[in-house]
C-alpha cells in the first residue's frame, strides 16, 4: 500500500482554515440567534431604558366583528391621531406578498425627552403591527423582501425623543416610520405608546 506523505506545514495549514471556517459560520449562526432571542434598542435608548417601558402591561381593547372602531384623532389639525406628546401622521402604503407596509410620520412634543415605546395590533384580528428599518426595536417576529433587499420585522418602535430624526413645526421631533400588518387585518388598529411617565392610546380605522 502506498503512503501519502503530506508536509506538517501543510497539515497545520488546512488545520488552520478548517478552524476560521468554523469560527465565522458558528459566529454567524450566534448572531442569527442573538437577533431572534434578543430585544434590540433603537438608536441612543440603552437596553435597560427599554426593558423599563416594555415591562408596562400591554393594555388595548379587544374588538369583535360587527364592535365600532374607536377613532382617537389629533388634537391639533397638524396631526391626523393621537392626544400628545406623542402624534402621528399616515403616508403612502405598500403592498407586499406579506402584508402591507405604510410609511407614516410620528412626531414627538417640543418638550419631550427620553425614550418612548410603541406597540400595535389590529383590535379584531389581533395581528401584530411590525416595525422595519431605523427605531425598529424588540424581538424579530419575522422577514420580508423589498425591492430584492431582505428587511427584518420587528415588534416594537423605539424612539429618542431628545434626538429626532429632525425638527419640524414649532420644535416638534420628527421620526419617518414604516410600519406594517400581515395580509388578513381587519383594518382597526391600536397603538400604545410608553414613556417613562405617561401613557397613551392611539386608535384609528384604515381599511386594507
Amino acid at each position: 500500500m502506498l503512503r501519502l506523505r503530506v508536509p506538517l506545514a501543510l497539515v497545520a495549514m488546512f488545520m488552520l482554515v478548517a478552524l476560521v471556517i468554523g469560527v465565522l459560520i458558528g459566529g454567524r449562526l450566534m448572531q442569527d440567534w442573538n437577533a431572534f432571542h434578543n430585544p434590540a434598542p433603537a438608536g441612543g435608548i440603552s437596553q435597560s431604558a427599554l426593558a423599563a417601558l416594555e415591562a408596562k402591561p400591554l393594555s388595548l381593547p379587544t374588538l369583535k366583528a360587527g364592535d365600532n372602531c374607536p377613532n382617537s384623532p389629533g388634537n391639533s389639525a397638524a396631526f391626523d391621531f393621537g392626544s400628545g406628546p406623542v402624534y402621528v401622521n399616515g403616508g403612502p402604503e405598500a403592498i407586499s406578498p406579506w402584508g402591507y407596509y405604510f410609511d407614516v410620520t410620528y412626531f414627538t412634543a417640543p418638550d419631550l425627552t427620553g425614550p418612548v415605546l410603541i406597540r400595535g395590533r389590529d383590535l379584531m384580528s389581533n395581528r401584530i403591527v411590525v416595525f422595519v428599518g431605523a427605531n425598529s426595536a424588540g424581538t424579530v417576529v419575522g422577514t420580508d423582501t423589498r425591492a430584492g433587499s431582505r428587511v427584518t420585522q420587528r415588534a416594537e418602535l423605539a424612539l429618542d425623543a431628545g434626538h429626532p430624526h429632525s425638527r419640524g413645526t414649532n420644535g416638534y421631533g420628527v421620526f419617518p416610520v414604516r410600519q406594517g400588518l400581515s395580509k388578513g387585518w381587519v383594518g382597526c388598529v391600536g397603538f400604545q405608546v410608553d414613556g417613562p411617565d405617561f401613557t397613551e392610546t392611539v386608535t384609528a380605522f384604515a381599511a386594507p
